[in-house]
């Protein structure tokens, strides 16, 4: 079934197409995940039912284009697209700092000075001097944890690899910055 029949036979009787759908790729695209991103049978299921929602969502709200593309090829690419996004929210997941298990070394490491108070008040004095735009970029990006497309459509930068060099010189130049004032407090 192509999207162009999909879309036809849906504004017909809905249900009943959707049902067909279902039934028609559920095991194309559950084998295709299990086999494409190593997933359980039941995590499979539960992202070809989140697709088909999608896909009902979509065709309701008319944002599919009636063309010959196969139902299962907009289907698997929904699944992708979902699996991709699970596995960048999980890469960017907040860390719990209180629940940490005590780290072997930790009391030598704040014998040496680190993660005191001085240090970060002169990190953030260093911050400070170094003005803009490293200063926004620093801050966003590590302390906002705003992605580098945000952050190169906000200082209006061509691309994202402009940002990321930025970022490169402005951390150096943050550490130059951060080391003089350390060693003179």
């Amino acid at each position: 079934m192509t999207l162009a029949e999909f879309i036809h036979d849906s504004k017909q009787n809905h249900a009943l197409c959707l049902e067909a759908a279902y039934h028609a790729n559920l095991t194309i695209c559950t084998s295709w995940i299990i086999k494409s991103y190593a997933k359980s049978k039941d995590e499979a299921k539960d992202l070809f039912i989140e697709a088909m929602v999608i896909l009902s969502e979509n065709n309701f709200k008319n944002r599919i284009e009636p063309t010959q593309t196969l139902l299962s090829t907009y289907l698997l690419a929904i699944c992708k697209n979902l699996i991709r996004q699970a596995d960048r929210n999980k890469k960017f997941q907040k860390v719990d700092l209180e629940n940490l298990p005590e780290v072997a070394g930790a009391e030598e490491f704040e014998a040496f000075g680190f993660g005191n108070e001085t240090q970060l008040k002169s990190l953030q004095d260093s911050l400070e001097k170094l003005g803009h735009p490293c200063n926004t970029i620093i801050r966003e990006f590590y302390f906002n944890q705003t992605r580098q497309e945000k952050i190169t459509e906000m200082l209006g930068y061509q691309n994202v690899d402009v940002t990321k060099t930025m970022k490169y010189k402005c951390l150096g130049r943050l550490k130059d910055i951060f080391f003089k004032m350390y060693k003179q407090s």
